[in-house]
């Protein structure tokens, strides 16, 4: 089965599945039992359209996060110019910095994690 032979029933199921809390709540939101929900969950198809959603979702979020990285790091430069101690000024530079060094992580992280999943693509 592709993906293209999900039923609009299904294909609500994997959307609300991947906003959803759980399982259960995804399953209450569209009238699906669990054990059906389960049973769909084990077809290659309705595992693709899952994963595909959740990266969208995941893509929106990272765009949102960001346009407000942009804000919050122009909310920091003023905190550390305009603060009248320097307990301020070092907390929003350390603020600054820790983001920061997360940031490069997860960059350093994810090309790692697009190498490796070249290399499985290349030997799969």
């Amino acid at each position: 089965m592709t993906r293209n032979e999900l039923t609009p029933r299904q294909q609500r199921f994997a959307a609300e599945l991947v906003a959803a809390k759980s399982l259960r709540d995804a399953c209450q939101r569209t009238g699906v039992s669990e054990a059906t929900a389960k049973r769909w969950l084990k077809q290659p198809a309705m595992q693709a359209l899952v994963r595909e959603l959740s990266q969208q979702m995941l893509d929106a979020l990272g765009r949102r996060l960001r346009q407000l990285g942009g804000q919050a790091a122009e909310v920091l430069a003023e905190a550390m110019a305009d603060a009248d101690t320097w307990g301020v000024r070092v907390r929003a530079a350390d603020v600054a910095l820790n983001r920061l060094l997360q940031v490069a992580e997860l960059v350093e992280l994810e090309e790692r994690v697009r190498r490796l999943e070249e290399v499985v693509k290349e030997r799969g």
